[in-house]
């Protein structure tokens, strides 16, 4: 019962019902923006979770390739709604944000936070290439 009660990431789930509040009450676009926002962090990570569950019974290729998939869901959700909107710039935008969190900003974290605790680091240079 304990754990029901325990603070987590599930409790954001809430945000759902109350983004499309927000939204059928014409609330302000910044308002609607953050509650939407919030509620799709719990469901990235039950995105997350599921794909580690089926790499563990499909092997590290065929879950390294759901992962990439999936993980990029919400770009997709973006790209999907945007272009039935007709904002070709929003797309844009969404995909070059997305390539540059990826790209820059997770790889400059891994090395920052490697190197807190390794101060020589040794990469695979194949893996690099790649």
């Amino acid at each position: 019962m304990k754990k029901i009660l325990k603070p987590g990431i599930h409790y954001l789930f809430i945000f759902i019902p109350i983004s499309i509040i927000l939204e059928k009450m014409e609330a302000s676009a910044p308002m609607i923006f953050f509650s939407a926002a919030l509620s799709i962090i719990p469901i990235a990570h039950l995105i997350g979770s599921s794909t580690e569950q089926l790499a563990s019974y499909t092997g590290d290729a065929v879950g390294g390739l759901l992962n990439a998939t999936f993980g990029n869901l919400p770009e997709l959700i973006i790209a999907v709604v945007a272009l039935k909107a007709g904002l070709h710039g929003m797309v844009l935008a969404s995909l070059a944000g997305a390539i540059l969190a990826n790209l820059l900003l997770a790889m400059g974290v891994s090395f920052l936070v490697g190197g807190t605790k390794f101060h020589n680091q040794d990469y695979n240079v194949t893996s690099i290439r790649v």
